[in-house]
């Protein structure tokens, strides 16, 4: 699955933290995006910085900060879609993401995290609603399961 980042005008609900951060930059800070998949299978996306390549699965343009590979997510192995409700948190994906940029990856950075790359391995577990925030966190992910997005 390929997915690129498209600029939009975003919405001014943002966390006091944030706004502070787009007040000074004068750079506005855009809504988390999302990338899904729904293949059976270990999955691993790269995330790249700067023009399109061709063999990229998601293509950031927001932020000069961002690494040309900057990053890779591994889900480990997924499931196929239930139409159970009463799944737990033991039937989710092992996600995980490793830091290969030279300016940063963060989760959850408006709450005053680690840079991934301070993790041993430069690795680090995702968990359903944890925001990931690339180079200068213009480029800001939702890591969401699948069974949280279900009505």
């Amino acid at each position: 699955m390929r997915t690129r980042e498209t600029p939009s005008r975003w919405p001014d609900e943002t966390s006091c933290s944030a706004a502070r951060h787009r007040c000074a930059s004068k750079t506005p800070t855009p809504p988390p995006s999302s990338v899904t998949t729904t293949q059976a299978r270990k999955v691993k996306w790269r995330w790249f910085g700067g023009s399109s390549l061709s063999n990229c699965d998601v293509i950031i343009q927001t932020d000069r900060a961002v690494s040309r590979v900057h990053a890779e997510i591994i889900v480990d192995v997924m499931a196929p879609r239930s139409s159970s409700r009463n799944r737990s948190s033991n039937d989710l994906p092992n996600v995980r993401i490793r830091d290969l940029s030279k300016f940063g990856t963060f989760i959850n950075k408006d709450s005053g995290s680690q840079a991934v790359n301070t993790f041993p391995n430069k690795k680090a577990v995702l968990k359903d609603g944890d925001l990931i925030s690339f180079g200068t966190g213009i480029a800001t992910f939702r890591c969401t399961s699948y069974s949280s997005l279900e009505l």
